[in-house]
């Protein structure tokens, strides 16, 4: 198997190197214009005063019990004390959960705490492009091959506008139909019937915001998988590699959403990969923290309470 030396085949957009998994054109934070196509909590600015305390009710999508919100709350603090922010304080707060940090912090910084950030690798069974055909136009047939349960929903699926509210989660351990994202760089926006996942975000044991050293100013999140995720990295990429078109792509999904599904030319080995596109700084750093301390059991919109001195 390869150790740090593999060639690709690639799509302008993105390439999997044995050194790094490169999606170009994501952009996943919660308040982001690109990866993630989910409308995510308006930026909201910042009341506190320079010696007082921030505050931000977090209400989660869906009710969860006080076993699930006790967890939230120790995620959403190491998520808060990942990204620097002072002294963060995380309590119950009915059926939400109240976050205060010391010092004046925008709203949107805040509201990047909150996103499920559920992470997931999987084999791509096909893909077409999404949208309705113009009139006259003959629909293109999909590449690949559609489950049969999976058919109706990949038919109606048309990625067009924003979703007008949030996704419900995406089941691991089943066949999804799900968008993907469309950026400068690759316009088109595209369609995949996915395999159940091969890997999560349990299967991350760290994840770091650093530059791209190939390009000036663009950040990248590398991720560090556990040993056990960089076994079962290295036998999803060395199963899928030598499989035809579109089988031999990989999926990479935050959320419900394609990020990228690049081709795998052989097994990849090293136990890390690298996620690239057009982050800014704190974009990097808000899916970094996010992916560290784990997935959230639901999407928590974040609003800004008084702030306290």
């Amino acid at each position: 198997m390869a150790t740090t030396s593999a060639t690709v085949r690639h799509r302008p957009r993105a390439f999997l190197s044995a050194a790094a998994l490169l999606l170009a054109g994501a952009a996943v934070t919660a308040c982001s214009s690109g990866g993630d196509s989910r409308p995510g909590p308006p930026p909201a600015p910042s009341t506190a005063t320079p010696t007082g305390r921030t505050v931000a009710v977090y209400t989660p999508d869906h009710p969860l019990d006080e076993g699930q919100l006790k967890q939230a709350a120790e995620l959403l603090r190491k998520r808060a004390e990942a990204r620097g922010l002072p002294d963060a304080r995380v309590e119950p707060a009915a059926a939400a959960l109240r976050l205060s940090v010391a010092g004046q912090v925008a709203g949107d910084r805040l509201a990047a705490l909150g996103r499920r950030a559920a992470l997931d690798f999987r084999p791509v069974l096909a893909v077409a492009v999404a949208g309705t055909p113009s009139p006259g136009a003959a629909e293109v047939a999909p590449t690949g091959t559609v489950p049969p349960e999976l058919a109706a929903g990949f038919a109606a699926l048309s990625c067009g506008a924003p979703a007008a509210a949030l996704p419900a989660a995406v089941d691991p351990g089943t066949a999804v139909a799900i968008c993907g994202t469309a950026t400068k760089a690759a316009p088109v926006v595209m369609k995949y019937a996915l395999a159940p996942a091969a890997l999560q975000g349990t299967d991350v044991a760290k994840a770091s915001a650093v530059l791209d050293s190939q390009t000036v100013g663009r950040w990248q999140v590398q991720v560090d998988f556990t040993p056990q995720g960089g076994t079962a990295f290295a036998a999803l990429t060395g199963r899928i590699a030598p499989q035809p078109q579109p089988t031999n792509q990989m999926a990479v999904t935050v959320d419900g959403t394609v990020l990228s599904a690049p081709y795998v030319a052989e097994a990849i080995t090293g136990g890390s990969a690298v996620i690239s596109g057009t982050f800014t700084e704190d974009e990097a750093k808000d899916l970094a923290a996010a992916l560290t301390a784990g997935s959230l059991p639901a999407h928590f919109t974040a609003a800004l309470s008084t702030p306290t001195g």
